[in-house]
């Protein structure tokens, strides 16, 4: 007797895809961006920006970013209190349609001065200072010493000593300036300064030198505050100082320097998340600020690159330094996460087969 075997063998096959959202065709424009208040005077932050858009679905939401790419936390179509600079929006509709644009907002010039100085022989009062204003606004410019409006540009009668300067334009702005008065017979002296190479920090260097008068001869770089034999001042932050040089008969010669310091280092980075663990993530930095170029890490800083873009990067969380030509550096953190690729499943199937 011939036996008949009956197999059944099933095949099974489960696959998980990740599907986009698809939308509807998208008709989100936007119509303009204008400045709807240009900011008021140089180094303001009150001005403000508006856009209009056309052809939305529902209701649509706002983004605002500065230059740094960072993000203003406005969502309205106007942004209100803004400083002078590039600024980007970026709409999106109730159907996850996106538009954006670019504008930059103004600001006037900055006021200037040009100042001609006449000293004055010790312990009198033949000083003069003969102030001229630019910028801004434009004329006509008023002018005020130590907070005294002056009649005209001219002031007359000074003594040794610092004055507070202020140039008012035609809008009403006004800047501020430091001169001074020095005297005729009193001690000669040159100085030399190191501003601070990193943003914040107080390491800025004044070096008084070639001091020659009637001894003794004394130094002061706080406006007279305190005096001291030191001709080296270090450790100094980013400032205006008045330098005081006072010789035995108590003349004084006068100088006036101001340490300044970079801009802060703002680093905003780009990310594109690693996807069907591929290696294909990426990092891109946008920076400003600082001095000169700059060099990317994102190893905290054990290796560092040109370029500010790293491709080939895995889903984790990297921790970047950039460094610009004065060795400042700024840290953070950034994060890729990794989405998965299909996941399949297979069991074996075939017909029921006879042996």
């Amino acid at each position: 007797m011939t036996k008949r075997l009956l197999f059944h063998i099933f095949f099974t096959t489960t696959i998980t895809l990740i599907i986009g959202t698809v939308s509807a065709q998208c008709t989100l424009t936007v119509d303009d961006i204008v400045e709807s208040s240009a900011v008021s005077c140089n180094g303001s932050c009150d001005g403000e920006l508006r856009v209009t858009f056309s052809g939305e679905i529902g209701p649509a939401t706002f983004q605002w970013f500065d230059a740094s790419n960072i993000d203003l936390g406005i969502n309205n179509d106007t942004a209100t209190a803004l400083c002078a600079g590039t600024y980007t929006v970026i709409i999106t509709d109730n159907n996850n349609c996106t538009v954006d644009t670019i504008i930059t907002l103004s600001e006037p010039a900055a006021i200037t001065s040009t100042i001609a100085r006449v000293n004055t022989p010790c312990a009198s009062f033949a000083g003069e200072l003969n102030i001229a204003g630019g910028g801004g606004c434009g004329p006509p410019y008023t002018y005020y010493i130590d907070g005294v409006a002056l009649l005209g540009s001219d002031s007359i009668g000074l003594a040794v000593g610092f004055y507070t300067i202020t140039i008012q334009d035609n809008c009403g702005c006004s800047q501020e300036f430091t001169d001074y008065v020095s005297s005729t017979d009193g001690p000669s002296f040159t100085s030399s300064f190191v501003n601070p190479p990193c943003n914040g920090e107080a390491n800025g260097l004044i070096t008084i030198i070639d001091t020659l008068g009637v001894s003794p001869i004394t130094q002061s770089i706080n406006s007279g505050i305190s005096f001291s034999t030191n001709l080296v001042y270090n450790n100094l932050p980013a400032s205006g100082y008045p330098i005081i040089v006072q010789d035995g008969n108590g003349c004084q010669s006068l100088d006036y320097l101001n340490l300044t310091e970079p801009d802060v280092i703002s680093v905003s980075p780009i990310l594109i998340d690693e996807t069907c663990v591929l290696n294909n993530g990426s990092i891109d930095f946008q920076s400003s600020g600082g001095t000169g170029a700059y060099t990317y890490s994102i190893d905290n800083g054990a290796s560092f690159q040109a370029g500010s873009l790293f491709t080939g990067l895995t889903g984790g969380m990297y921790v970047y330094v950039v460094e610009d030509d004065n060795a400042c550096q700024v840290f953070g953190q950034a994060a890729l996460s990794s989405t998965p690729g299909p996941i399949i499943t297979n069991i074996k199937f075939c017909k029921p087969c006879l042996f």
